[in-house]
């Protein structure tokens, strides 16, 4: 309707993606069926978002939930979650200066595959359940033909580290995605079936989550060193399984205290607390600028974590804390003192005794302090 050119080209599937002009110039639309309407036909049929740019060809997932719009290099993933069609994000494959055309693309199992005429690449989801959440995408190319044989001299000469998939050297041409067999990825080439393996922790982790074998993909944990805990955690909470992420051992008390506080994990942070130690916590920057900021006011991570346990109700906890903090030195009555003033709101009486306790040393170099004894108490 309106100014829009005249439907040259229909893409199929739960969402109807209509084609309009030529593919050098034209659009396109998706188109949601009204379930309401019970009379059917073309008016029956609403477009769903902003126009699109004409695409080469369209594929959805299995379950009509997940949708790839190939566009030149340029693959876009959106969500059908009736009555809502949400954009997922997007990859470019190739680089912006040297971009590569998209043969094909598939879903095996939540995770989208690609191929260009000599490579395959491989694109992992996010949490695609939360509607609060950013659905991260992380790509990975699997094999291609323009990757040297030659042994690498130096572990990151192509950007590589020891958590990142090498790419595997082989001469693909034209190649299809298949599916899975005997943890490889099938894929069909103009001289045969070739099998590219998917034996590395991070893929095998990724594929694993993405099929919704949490189960499984715990047990590819211990293959990953713990040097990079930290960033198969972070692959992990871009999956959206912080949860799993907190049974790594590898991960700093910084991380820690970062997840337990974004996803509310109380417990597991009383845990780490209490296994950890509180000087442990103090010896943290608290100005690295951390994933919750609270580098605002310089404040100590300590106190910043008992103001956390005493949102959730943690009041015990916290006095624990505070007696902590009270036999930590200077820096630690200091903090004992903030804590003891979020501890007003609970219980004045008991705060106020922690508040004396923490400014009776009058030859503390701390102002507030003296202030305190000198005009308060």
């Amino acid at each position: 309707g309106g100014n829009r050119s005249h439907p040259t080209t229909l893409f199929g599937g739960p969402v109807l993606c209509v084609g309009c002009g030529g593919e050098d110039d034209g659009t396109a639309h998706f188109y949601s069926r009204n379930e309401n309407d019970e009379k059917g036909g073309a008016a029956a049929y609403a477009s769903s978002g902003p126009a699109l740019p004409y695409p080469d060809f369209v594929e959805w997932d299995g379950d009509g939930r997940l949708c790839a719009v190939v566009v030149e290099s340029r693959v876009t993933i959106y969500l059908s979650d009736p009555p809502n069609f949400l954009l997922l994000g997007s990859v470019r494959i190739g680089s912006a200066m040297e971009p590569v055309a998209v043969t094909s693309v598939k879903f095996v199992h939540g995770v989208l595959y690609c191929t260009t005429k000599t490579s395959v690449q491989c694109i992992f989801m996010g949490d695609l359940e939360r509607e609060d959440s950013v659905c991260h995408l992380d790509s990975f190319i699997l094999a291609s033909k323009d990757v040297s044989n030659l042994p690498v001299k130096s572990s990151d000469a192509l950007g590589y580290s020891s958590w990142t998939p090498r790419t595997t050297p082989m001469a693909l041409n034209h190649p299809k995605i298949l599916g899975y067999q005997s943890g490889s990825l099938l894929v069909s080439t103009v001289v045969g079936v070739k099998a590219i393996s998917l034996n590395n922790p991070l893929l095998r982790i990724g594929s694993l989550l993405a099929a919704g074998e949490s189960d499984g993909a715990q047990q590819w944990f211990d293959a990953v060193p713990e040097a990079d805990h930290e960033a198969l955690a972070a692959f992990l909470d871009r999956r959206g399984f912080p949860e799993l992420a907190l049974q790594l051992s590898g991960l700093s008390m910084e991380t820690i205290i970062d997840y337990c506080i974004k996803y509310g994990f109380t417990d597991q942070l009383v845990e780490a607390i209490e296994n950890e130690g509180i000087e442990k916590i103090r010896r943290i920057n608290a100005s690295s600028n951390g994933g919750f900021g609270y580098d605002e006011n310089n404040q100590s991570m300590v106190v910043n974590v008992g103001a956390y346990l005493l949102s959730q109700g943690k009041v015990a906890y916290v006095r624990l804390l505070v007696q902590d903090c009270l036999g930590s030195g200077s820096e630690g009555r200091r903090d004992a003192f903030v804590l003891a003033s979020l501890l007003m709101a609970v219980d004045a009486s008991d705060a106020q005794e922690i508040i004396k306790e923490t400014v009776s040393n009058p030859e503390e170099n701390w102002p507030v302090a003296a202030y305190y004894r000198d005009h308060v108490l």
